[in-house]
């Protein structure tokens, strides 16, 4: 997978500067490979030869990696200078693909092949009848394109390092046939959930899957995807279902096209983000019971398509446990709306609804280090639409004091810089957190988007100022800061205690200059699903709470956070990686 994502390093590095993954993909993976691969080009009786003349001379010495290429080369007779610069001194990858191939008239071939990577390493081609290999040829490397000839025979396909030997980084453009059309093709396979990578197949993954919200109710469909252990170049996502209430498709998608530049940037990634559901309704019970009509209940549905760039930058140490990502995004959301203008007060000829398009733009930085002990990450995020623009920033530590325990702070600070405040309102700052209806680029998932009571009503997200208790004022269309902390396990119950200050523009707030909150927090699966009780709050949360008779129950608040099962982490790490 390294190679792929160009993190890889050379094979001729002290132990400890590869990271912990290169120590074993490179050191124990790469080296039986190329090892593998010379042995093929030299031929096992010189390769044997070599190795035991090698053991002989350099037991309990340093020897060097020319030390090693030079007896190679002397019980070889060939020149190994490739196999010393490319394979053990350098990064150099090899990706050799066959674009085209014809049959002379005396019955030889030639077969057009392209060095994607310019590295000049030796190839050989196999002829394939039956599935059973009937003709190889060893070629020198070369550059760019040549066409190489391979002799007369009943051939059926060709394939470059036919025993895949080779250390090759895509297989996929190894393989042609011999005769007929669509030469390149190949038999299509489905996976359940996900395989290994064949490149002799064209393989599709598929996973049934099922949800659940308030408006659409049950919901069944499948999933097809190609995610796997490697990451491909192009990856896909494609997760349509049917809602059985509102008998209505609805789903998600994503499509990622990854680039590995391997200079000032890791990684770059072009893609594509859309989903569609139900997010609220329009309840006709009480309109047909004044009217005596049979009007269906209206449910109303977001439509979102986000195109964006994510640039990794690369890090200038590979054992570095910086990580900085840069992201671009453009958020564009289809919402439907209840028309009140064309619902009569006089008589009922049922609900409708009209689409509203709107757009937000989002550039936002990511500085995490992901050290053992105190790790922290610092988000900053620009938001702009065409008649308003905010800045905020995160920034999360956790404080290590033993392995199992450590305390958690988080603060915030947040402002507009443009936007008259009619503009603002829509997404000002909250002090508690998303819940649904808060949630304007709808970005997560909730329960239910916008009850006023009930499981999904306490639901939230820990945005904001990420007070736990529910706060029914003080959303501000100006500026915002809040810190955040928790305190470690106590003992071995997964319990923590929570505590919440909050600042904000004084013209949003009541009484009190200063909100804030305390309680215990149940972590059921970390980060995932976590529990708030909140035991202590400032005397004008309590009052509007209640005022507004909310309820204890509704006050105990949890987070949800399905968005953090990104589909490709997830299936690489629970369906592959046990």
């Amino acid at each position: 997978m390294s190679l792929k994502t160009r993190t890889d390093q050379p094979l001729n590095l002290p132990a400890q500067d590869f990271t912990s993954f290169n120590y074993g993909s490179v050191v124990y993976c790469k080296t039986p490979v190329i090892l593998d691969y010379l042995m093929d080009y030299m031929g096992s009786e010189n390769f044997d030869k070599a190795m035991r003349f090698y053991y002989e001379q350099f037991r309990f010495k340093h020897p060097t990696p020319q030390d090693f290429t030079k007896t190679l080369s002397f019980f070889s007779g060939m020149n190994l200078d490739w196999f010393l610069e490319h394979l053990l001194k350098s990064r150099d990858h090899i990706d050799y693909k066959i674009k085209k191939v014809r049959q002379n008239e005396d019955g030889s071939f030639s077969l057009k092949i392209k060095n994607k990577t310019g590295i000049q390493t030796p190839i050989n081609i196999y002829g394939f009848k039956n599935g059973k290999p009937v003709g190889l040829v060893w070629y020198n490397g070369f550059e760019k394109t040549k066409e190489l000839s391979f002799p007369p025979g009943d051939i059926d396909y060709f394939k470059i390092d036919g025993l895949d030997k080779m250390p090759d980084i895509n297989r996929k453009n190894n393989f042609i046939r011999a005769h007929g059309l669509f030469k390149k093709a190949r038999p299509l396979r489905f996976n359940f959930i996900t395989h290994f990578e064949n490149p002799k197949k064209c393989q599709v993954n598929y996973i049934p899957i099922l949800g659940a919200n308030y408006y659409n109710k049950f919901m069944l469909g499948m999933a097809l995807h190609n995610y796997g252990l490697y990451k491909s170049r192009f990856e896909y996502l494609i997760a349509p279902m049917y809602a059985f209430n509102t008998k209505s498709p609805v789903g998600f998608t994503e499509f990622n096209y990854n680039v590995y530049p391997g200079s000032v940037f890791q990684q770059i990634t072009i893609g594509l983000k859309g989903k569609t559901f139900a997010y609220d309704w329009f309840s006709s019970k009480i309109k047909n019971d004044a009217f005596g009509t049979q009007y269906k209940d209206l449910y109303l549905n977001y439509y979102k398509i986000a195109p964006y760039l994510q640039l990794e930058l690369k890090k200038k140490k590979a054992t570095s446990q910086l990580h900085q990502v840069i992201t671009y995004s453009n958020a564009n959301l289809f919402t439907d709306s209840l028309d009140v203008t064309r619902m009569s007060d006089s008589i009922f000829k049922g609900a409708y609804k009209k689409n509203t398009y709107s757009f937000v733009n989002q550039l936002s930085y990511d500085l995490t280090n992901k050290r053992v002990i105190d790790p922290f990450r610092l988000h900053i995020d620009l938001q702009h639409t065409a008649s308003m623009a905010k800045i905020s920033a995160s920034f999360n530590y956790r404080f290590t004091i033993s392995r199992k325990y450590y305390f958690e702070a988080r603060a915030f600070a947040g402002s507009f810089v443009a936007g008259s405040l009619a503009n603002r309102y829509y997404y000002a700052f909250r002090p508690d957190g998303y819940n649904g209806s808060d949630d304007y680029l709808f970005d997560y998932n909730y329960l239910a988007r916008n009850e006023s009571a009930g499981l999904g009503y306490s639901q939230f997200t820990e945005r904001d100022g990420n007070m736990k208790v529910p706060v029914l004022f003080g959303n501000s269309p100006e500026w915002m800061a809040s810190l955040n902390v928790k305190s470690p396990r106590i003992f071995i119950l997964p319990v923590k205690v929570f505590a919440d200050l909050v600042f904000c523009d004084p013209k949003v707030l009541l009484k009190d200059q200063v909100l804030w909150d305390a309680g215990l927090n149940v972590s059921i699966l970390s980060e995932m699903i976590e529990v708030y009780v909140p035991l202590a709050y400032s005397d004008d949360i309590a009052r509007t709470l209640d005022l507004n008779n909310i309820s204890f129950v509704n006050r105990v608040r949890f987070t949800l956070n399905i968005h953090k099962l990104v589909a490709r982490n997830f299936i690489k790490d629970n369906f592959i990686g046990q």
